[in-house]
């Protein structure tokens, strides 16, 4: 990779964290999604990025990719689990990044699970690594944890 795309990268990267803790700031109860949605874009380009792609903002069981309409009424809920999927390009040269935000507090088990699985992807995600060997990890990481993530849920919700 060429130095001026490494550093295209490299500042992409950096808008798109600045643009996760913005998000982090930006995303409460009672705040309509597509209001939050054009919010974090809005910051990207005060950062000198453009969006990759518009923010998606998945609540609950709302599939991956969910991207507010211009007449959408959603808001974000006091209980909702809230994925936030953000991307960020400088001159063709893409970041792209998620989080999610338990307001309720009530599902960390689940999401701690998510970050270890994760975890133990990056830990094996190496130079030409096998692909089957990721998704090992990342199995292995969830088995691991079933029990807990069960009996976090066992109240009938997610």
């Amino acid at each position: 990779m060429e130095k001026k795309e490494r550093g295209l990268y490299i500042k992409s990267g950096k808008v798109l964290q600045a643009a996760k803790k913005r998000a982090l700031i930006l995303a409460k109860p009672g705040k309509s999604l597509l209001e939050l949605a054009e919010q974090i874009e809005k910051f990207i380009e005060s950062e000198g990025g453009f969006p990759a792609f518009p923010v998606n903002l998945s609540a609950n069981n709302t599939a991956a990719h969910f991207t507010p309409s211009m007449n959408d009424t959603g808001v974000v809920g006091e209980s909702d689990v809230l994925k936030i999927d953000i991307g960020v390009h400088i001159d063709g040269y893409i970041t792209d990044s998620a989080l999610t935000v338990d307001f309720s507090g009530e599902h960390g088990k689940m999401l701690e699970a998510a970050d270890n699985a994760l975890a133990s992807a990056l830990s094996v995600a190496k130079n030409n690594a096998n692909i089957g060997k990721i998704g090992e990890a990342i199995e292995s990481a969830i088995n691991g944890r079933k029990g807990s993530i069960r009996s976090s849920a066992s109240d009938g919700r997610p």
